[in-house]
């Protein structure tokens, strides 16, 4: 056969035209989207599922409507070894208003207030003393940080933070370099390459990613045991590598972690002109022996140093004492405590960036024997005891005074002392008792025990009084809250009578759940109730959303007239009508009103008051004005026991309008219904109304109704030396003239008479 073609030519098979250079590009470009788009399609469906956790730092809180709340499982980001830590509880408003100064804080356990509730983190007592210092702002203080986390979590976190308009940021952190998620030495490492454990935080919040990450999670589950015995706390549990010599590849490592994560964060707090404050960590270098001696070249054992610290100290050789101490801390080969070079990393940032170092080194030592930092100031190795995070409040509200962020100007009549906020706060033996029982709980295992002993501390535990019980309870259950305890020791304690330790658990409630209002009122009756007025009104003055809420400003004005600071109670009340709802009591509120002019007195402004409360009301008459006392109380029932008497008392029926009285009174003791009842037993002649009276004007012996009927009772048993001293009381009370004449002629008469 003849070849019908020659090696080497073109050929061209008809039907089958060749694909040029853009439909390859193409192709290869549709082959590579196709798994793209499998992968968004699977990320779109296991969202639209349900399936994973949203990650973002800050959602929509379910509580409180229009506020943004920390997100409990952005602690997810972090841990996939452990159960993750959990952030605070703190809120801030979705919509941030004109006056509102707003700071962020970022930090780990420390700031996180360990071993303690949030309710005495060092963050939330910033909150009441900037709020107490600017009473026309509204301050929030928002609190990031989680326990065993370090400067990766405050870099994932930072720009989220910036994006909710801070007014400044302040940062305590540092011990966690080690240890603490996605640390160098940590179990939750994530991957000793910096790359691979930012790349692992950017696609951690994808649900494919997380859904990964669980399947990998139960395959290495099958091959990997964990070895930790169940009662190890996370100190233990969370240690990859128990001892890091000093200077050594890893110790180095951490420190180099430190400074390039938080250099980043800072600068991108600097690129975006929000002030920040920068703190230096603190240890405890003196009452802590270190957990490791392993020997380091060239370089005492850190027991050697501590053993000559202590020697030097004992001495009076505070200054070298305190040097060795330091040294010591940073021989420690097991590392949960900060090195002094990581000190000297948050200086060299503060320098670079020209941001305000807090020396919360020299803080502490100055309040601390012998200018060294020990058990007097701290619980263990590093966490601050309450008075340690009372100090730390008050360095950081001296320097954001030093550096005038809030104001240029700072009204230091408004400034209380740091003792005032230590001796006044809302702390209970509960909360002493858990966060003692905490240490002790961490201090039965390692590194404060050898590996070998197993921690049972918790689960053999005698307690050895009811609160102390109490405490066990919530140490021991992860389901026992002890914001339920709180409430449920006040209960313990009204039905003992005990209503100022009751008061005590309800106070420690409102530090720890801040923005619960309901909680300011159950305190506030409380406080009522004791006559400690001067008390209750600070604690109105301190709820967060006091100038939104109608009824705290009607209170804070009713308690400002019960203190005779009726300038002061006529503005809140003016406030009030401003806020004014339907269902809320206008009557109340302009009787109240009215009840500060006439003591001021104010006549002009008091008549036009009594033709607004006639508009309301078109039977009062203005020498009634003991209407306004109902409300004062707070407890519900006794306001309608007493409304309902007083709707008996307008038909004639006295006998159940007593009754009524009666059960009022067996709840709670008030001078109104006393007067009522002595009014009602004047009306039916009844020898009982000068006790009652009698009891009414102990109560409120600034009452002129009662005074007046006091008169008239005593003037008719002849009784003339009381009926002179009720006059001469009612003389220094009232405006009225003309009433004066009238009751002082119809005493001269009846004496005249004798």
């Amino acid at each position: 056969m003849t070849a019908k073609y020659k090696v080497g030519q073109n050929l061209k098979i008809e039907g089958k035209p060749e694909i040029s250079g853009k439909q390859k590009t193409a192709f290869y470009l549709i082959l590579v989207l196709i798994p793209v788009f499998l992968i968004l399609l699977l990320e779109v469906s296991l969202r639209l599922s349900g399936y994973g956790s949203n990650l973002d730092l800050f959602v929509k809180s379910k509580d409180y409507a229009g506020y943004y709340e920390l997100n409990q499982d952005v602690t997810k980001r972090f841990f996939t070894q452990n159960k993750g830590t959990s952030p605070s509880n703190d809120i801030f408003l979705v919509q941030k208003p004109g006056n509102c100064y707003r700071v962020f804080v970022m930090g780990c356990s420390t700031t996180r207030g360990f071993p303690y509730t949030m309710g005495t983190s060092f963050s939330r007592i910033l909150n009441y003393r900037l709020q107490d210092a600017f009473p026309d702002k509204r301050i929030e203080v928002v609190n990031t940080s989680m326990a065993a986390v370090n400067s990766y979590t405050q870099l994932d976190f930072i720009d989220e933070i910036l994006e909710m308009k801070p007014d400044a940021i302040l940062i305590y952190t540092g011990h966690n370099e080690y240890y603490g998620a996605l640390g160098v030495a940590s179990v939750e490492n994530g991957g000793n390459m910096r790359w691979m454990k930012r790349l692992h935080l950017a696609l951690i919040r994808f649900r494919t990613y997380q859904m990964v990450q669980k399947m990998v999670g139960k395959l290495t589950g099958v091959f990997v045991k964990d070895t930790f015995r169940p009662t190890a706390t996370l100190m233990e549990r969370i240690v990859k590598d128990k001892s890091i010599p000093y200077q050594s590849e890893s110790y180095k490592d951490g420190i180099e972690q430190f400074k390039v994560n938080m250099d980043e964060v800072v600068k991108r707090i600097r690129d975006q002109k929000v002030p920040l404050i920068f703190s230096e960590a603190v240890s405890n270098i003196s009452g802590n022996p270190p957990f490791n001696s392993a020997k380091a070249e060239g370089f005492p054992t850190a027991m050697e140093a501590f053993a000559k610290a202590r020697k030097l100290e004992s001495d009076g050789k505070f200054d070298e004492a305190r040097k060795l101490y330091y040294l010591s801390k940073d021989l420690d080969g097991v590392r949960f405590r900060a090195p002094e070079e990581l000190n000297a990393v948050i200086r060299e940032i503060g320098k670079k960036y020209s941001v305000p170092v807090l020396d919360m080194k020299a803080v502490f030592e100055k309040a601390s024997p012998n200018g060294i930092i020990g058990n007097s100031l701290m619980t263990e190795h590093l966490h601050p005891n309450i008075d340690g995070y009372f100090l730390m409040a008050d360095a950081f509200f001296n320097e954001m005074q030093r550096e005038h962020l809030v104001s240029e100007h700072w009204n230091t009549s408004l400034i209380r002392s740091s003792y005032y906020y230590r001796s006044n706060w809302g702390f209970t033996a509960l909360d002493s008792l858990k966060a003692d029982l905490n240490i002790k709980a961490l201090k039965a295992g390692w590194p404060f025990q050898a590996d070998s002993v197993v921690n049972r501390f918790i689960y053999t535990y005698k307690p050895v009084s009811m609160v102390d019980s109490i405490a066990h309870m919530c140490v021991l259950y992860d389901n026992v809250s002890i914001a339920d305890k709180h409430r449920d020791l006040a209960k313990i304690y009204l039905r003992k009578g005990d209503k100022r330790s009751a008061f005590k658990e309800y106070y420690a409630l409102i530090k720890l759940t801040p923005y619960n209002t309901f909680l300011y009122y159950e305190a506030l009756k409380l406080l009522n109730d004791l006559n400690d007025y001067p008390r209750a009104l600070d604690l109105l003055l301190s709820m967060p959303n006091r100038d939104t809420d109608f009824n705290a400003i009607l209170q804070i004005g009713l308690l400002q007239q019960k203190l005779n600071e009726h300038q002061k109670a006529i503005q809140s009340f003016e406030k009030a009508k401003k806020l004014i709802a339907k269902d809320d009591n206008l009557e109340t509120l302009l009787i109240a009103e009215y009840n500060s002019c006439e003591a001021l007195p104010d006549p002009a402004k008091s008549a036009e008051l009594q033709k607004e409360i006639r508009q309301v009301n078109p039977g009062f008459q203005a020498g009634d004005t003991k209407k306004k006392e109902v409300v004062v109380y707070l407890e519900k029932d006794v306001r309608d026991l007493i409304q309902s008497a007083m709707q008996q008392v307008k038909q004639q029926k006295f006998s159940e309008a007593l009754a009524l009285l009666e059960k009022s009174i067996k709840i709670k003791e008030t001078a109104f219904a006393l007067q009522l009842m002595g009014n009602i037993y004047i009306q039916l002649s009844d020898n009982r109304a000068l006790a009652v009276l009698e009891r009414a004007h102990v109560i409120d012996p600034k009452d002129l109704k009662t005074i007046n009927n006091l008169f008239v009772i005593y003037l008719r048993s002849t009784n003339y030396t009381m009926a002179s001293q009720m006059l001469e009381e009612y003389k220094l009370l009232s405006p009225d003239q003309e009433r004066i004449k009238n009751l002082s002629n119809l005493l001269n008469k009846e004496m005249s008479k004798k």
